[in-house]
C-alpha cells in the first residue's frame, strides 16, 4: 500500500507549512514547547515506517501534555517515542525461544493473518474474488511489504486459517514467491494454519485438502491446529482418534510429512480447555490468557479453584507445549486503543501495547503472541515491546505496572471482590445459568468499572447480546444452535 513519507507529514504538523493552527496538535501549538518537540521529532523522522509512526508519535504527546506533565518528562517520552519509531530502520532482531516440545525457535512475536486479508469472503464461494485478482491487488503489495519486514526483524512466524477469508492463500503466496525470487529458504520461516473440526473425517477432510491446496507449495505446514476447539462438540470431536475422526485425517497428513506438529486453538469456557490439554495428544496450543482477563474463557471455571485460562497456561507448559497467546492488542482489551484511565494507570514509560504483551510474556508464560499487522507502523509496536523484553531493568518495570493496576482494581472494586468475585461461577454450557455467560459479564463489568474501556467492554456485550438464545427451544437445543 502506497504511504506519504512521514516528512510531509510532519509538514502538515507545523504552523509554517499550514494555513490554519485549528487541527494542529497543542503540543504542537505551545509557544515554548512546540518547537522543542519538533526538533526532537525531525533528528528521528527520516527513519521513521511511515507517516503512521509520525501521527502515533504526536497524538501520544498531545495525551501526556494534556494531562499536564512537566517540559522536562514531556521532552523524554519525545525522545522515547520517536526512537521507537524507528525500530524497523534498526539491526533489532525478534528474540526467540524454544516453542515446548515442538522444540521451534519461535520469535516472540506472531504474524497473525486475520487482519490483512483482501477480503473474509471464503475463498471457496462464487462471491469471492477470483485469486488472479487478489494476488495482483494493493493488499497483496501491502501484505508482502508487511512479510518482508517481519523477517527482516526476526518475526518469522506467519499464522493464518482457512475462515481467514483469503489470507491463507495470499500468505502461501506470498512466502512462496520470496523462496522462489530466492530472498528466503524454507527453514527461514514457520507457517501455522487451522482448520475447523467435524463431527466425522469425510467433511473434515474436504476443508483440510483445501487448506493443503493453498499450502502445498510450501512443502509442508509447520504447525497445523483444530480451530475453535471451544465448546462440548468440538472438545469431543478432537479428542476422538477412531479411524473417522478429523484426527485420524490429521495424522495420515502427518506421516506423510505435510504437517509437522497438531495443535488446537480454542474460545471456549476453561474447563473444556483443560480437557483438552490433558488428553496429552497435542503439541501446542493457541489460547486466550491476557492479564486483564482470559476473554471467552474468563470467569469460567478452571477446575483447580480459579477461574479463566491461567492455569490452562501453567498445566500446557507443565506437559511441554508450545504456548501461544491470541490476540493481545485487541482481545486482550483494545489496548491499540486504550482507554484513558489505564493509560494513566500504567504511565508514560509503558504503553498499554507495551504492558499487554509484557505481561503476557512474563507474567502468564506465553512464548508467542500474534499481532494482526493492518501497515508496518503495526509492526513497530510490538517489535518496540520485544526489545523491552530484553532489557536487564524490565522486571521491576513490569512489576511496578503489575502493581498500579491491581492497585486501582482493589480502589475500584474493593480487595474481596477484585481477587473473589468471579469465582465459583457456572459456566454458560451448564443449565442453571439459561445460557448467560454470568461471569463474562461481570468481568467487563470491573474493566469497565476499573478502566473506562467503554469501547471494549460494550463489543464483548454486543457479542454476548447476539447470541440468539430462544426460550422455546431446550438448553440442549440452544447449546447446539449456538
Amino acid at each position: 500500500m502506497e504511504r506519504t513519507h512521514p516528512r510531509h507529514f510532519l509538514y502538515l504538523l507545523l504552523p509554517k507549512f499550514h494555513n490554519s493552527t485549528d487541527d494542529i496538535p497543542t503540543i504542537l501549538k505551545d509557544a515554548t514547547l512546540g518547537p522543542k518537540v519538533k526538533e526532537i521529532i525531525g533528528k528521528y523522522v527520516d527513519k521513521f515506517t511511515s507517516g503512521d509512526s509520525l501521527v502515533k508519535v504526536v497524538r501520544q504527546l498531545d495525551f501526556w501534555h494534556s494531562e499536564g506533565l512537566e517540559e522536562k518528562e514531556l521532552l523524554e517520552i519525545a525522545e522515547d517515542l520517536s526512537e521507537r519509531a524507528t525500530i524497523l530502520s534498526s539491526d533489532f532482531k525478534c528474540p526467540r525461544v524454544r516453542f515446548g516440545k515442538t522444540e521451534l525457535q519461535m520469535p516472540i512475536v506472531t504474524c497473525g493473518g486475520m487482519r490483512i486479508q483482501h477480503t473474509w469472503l471464503p475463498d471457496n464461494l462464487p462471491l469471492s474474488p477470483s485469486r488472479s485478482r487478489v494476488l495482483n491487488s494493493p493488499c497483496q503489495e501491502n501484505l508482502m511489504n508487511a512479510v518482508r519486514l517481519c523477517l527482516k526483524s526476526g518475526i518469522n512466524h506467519f499464522e493464518t486459517a482457512r475462515m481467514y477469508g483469503t489470507s491463507e492463500y495470499q500468505f502461501a503466496e506470498a512466502l512462496h514467491t520470496l523462496m522462489e525470487q530466492g530472498e528466503i529458504k524454507r527453514e527461514d520461516f514457520i507457517f501455522q494454519t487451522k482448520v475447523l473440526p467435524t463431527a466425522n473425517r469425510k467433511d473434515f477432510e474436504k476443508a483440510l485438502e483445501a487448506s493443503w491446496k493453498n499450502c502445498e507449495k510450501l512443502g509442508h505446514i509447520d504447525l497445523f491446529a483444530f480451530h475453535l476447539v471451544s465448546n462440548k462438540a468440538q472438545v469431543k470431536w478432537v479428542l476422538d482418534d477412531g479411524e473417522d475422526s478429523c484426527m485420524a485425517a490429521v495424522l495420515e497428513y502427518q506421516r506423510q510429512g505435510k504437517i509437522k506438529h497438531i495443535g488446537f486453538s480454542t474460545h471456549g469456557p476453561a474447563n473444556n480447555i483443560l480437557e483438552v490439554i490433558n488428553s496429552k495428544k497435542f503439541d501446542y496450543i493457541n489460547i486466550h490468557a491476557h492479564f486483564l482477563g482470559s476473554y471467552h474463557g474468563e470467569g469460567t471455571p478452571d477446575g483447580q479453584g480459579g477461574h479463566g485460562n491461567h492455569y490452562a497456561v501453567k498445566r500446557a507448559l507443565e506437559l511441554d507445549m508450545g504456548v501461544f497467546l491470541i490476540s493481545p492488542l485487541d482481545k486482550g482489551g483494545m489496548v491499540y486503543r486504550p482507554s484513558k484511565t489505564l493509560a494513566r494507570t500504567l504511565g508514560p514509560k509503558m504503553t498499554p501495547i507495551d504492558f499487554a504483551m509484557l505481561s503476557g510474556w512474563k507474567e502468564v508464560g506465553h512464548h508467542t503472541e500474534t499481532v494482526g499487522f493492518h501497515c508496518p507502523a503495526d509492526i513497530e509496536d510490538a517489535l518496540s515491546a520485544a526489545r523491552m523484553f530484553t532489557k536487564p531493568d524490565i522486571d521491576a518495570q513490569l512489576k511496578a505496572a503489575v502493581e498500579r493496576v491491581n492497585q486501582k482494581m482493589e480502589t475500584e472494586l474493593g480487595k474481596e471482590w477484585k481477587e473473589k468475585g468471579l469465582l465459583n461461577i457456572p459456566n454458560c454450557e451448564e443449565e442453571p445459568t439459561h445460557g448467560v455467560a454470568i461471569g463474562h459479564v461481570l468481568w467487563i463489568y470491573n474493566l469497565m468499572k476499573s478502566f473506562g474501556m467503554y469501547d471494549f467492554c460494550s463489543a464483548r456485550h454486543k457479542n454476548l447480546a447476539s447470541t440468539g438464545w430462544n426460550t422455546k427451544l431446550s438448553f440442549e437445543e440452544n447449546l447446539k444452535k449456538m
